[in-house]
């Protein structure tokens, strides 16, 4: 696999595939790689019972990871159809303020 040089350049990111593939990492928890090296979560996240604040260890990592890449800017694409996408949006539109990332959240 061939990494990219992503200093200056506009990154964007699946956000849920990425947050959630993050996340299950963290937790120890099978993910899938796929025959064309994307790896790929297979739960659903957002049930009744979860809160976009239990992702934020991953959202943290990844927004840590990119910071030391220097894209010129980071864009995390949310899926509309999914519920509480506007909640998470938010909360990633906030993270990246705080770490001080450009870029945004969007639906």
């Amino acid at each position: 696999m061939a990494f990219i040089d992503t200093r200056y350049k506009e990154i964007l990111l699946d956000g849920y595939n990425v947050l959630l593939s993050v996340d299950r990492l963290l937790k120890k928890k099978p993910i899938w790689l796929y025959d064309n090296d994307y790896v790929r979560d297979t739960r659903c996240y957002f049930s009744k019972a979860k809160q976009v604040e239990d992702l934020e260890e991953s959202l943290d990592l990844v927004i840590k990871f990119l910071c030391e890449a220097h894209p010129k800017s980071v864009i995390f694409l949310l899926d509309a159809q999914i519920s509480r996408s506007g909640e998470l949006a938010g909360f990633i539109r906030y993270k990246m303020e705080e770490h001080g990332t450009p870029g945004e959240a969007r639906i």
